[in-house]
């Protein structure tokens, strides 16, 4: 236990000495009951975490990616309900088409295979509505 004494730094402890060796990869620690370990250095091998840190960081990205991509199809489907609701009404909101066109042109592809797939019957689905209109819409059919 250490007393204050007051403001300042508290006191160092006293340096033990120890005897040093010439042997090179290894050092002596001085015990308290002063006998000296010897301990090799060239055992201890240095250990990366990198690359687990690298698939922990691929893997969230991964899981990001699919989030964004699933909404992006839960998006597309509900524009494409709006539209059939639409066509059934015999008007065609603008807007919707313009929020259809635009999800359709924001691709990005899925890390899980079946959502990428899923993704892509969505993306096929939408794009031939968006002809369907386009070509609806042709002035000269």
């Amino acid at each position: 236990m250490v007393k204050i004494v007051g403001v300042g730094s508290p006191p160092l402890p006293k340096a033990r000495p120890v005897a040093r060796s010439g042997a090179s990869g290894r050092f002596r620690v001085a015990l308290d009951s002063g006998v000296e370990e010897t301990r090799d250095t060239h055992s201890v091998e240095g250990v990366s975490i990198a690359p687990s840190l690298l698939a922990i960081q691929e893997s969230l990205e991964a899981a990001e990616r699919d989030l964004r991509v699933r909404k992006r199809a839960e998006a597309i489907l509900d524009e494409l309900g709006v539209l059939q609701l639409g066509l059934l009404a015999g008007r065609l909101p603008e807007a919707r088409i313009a929020a259809l066109l635009r999800l359709a042109r924001e691709a990005e592809q899925a890390a899980d295979p079946r959502l990428a797939a899923i993704a892509e019957e969505v993306e096929v689905r939408a794009a031939v509505e968006l002809a369907r209109l386009e070509r609806a819409l042709r002035p000269d059919r």
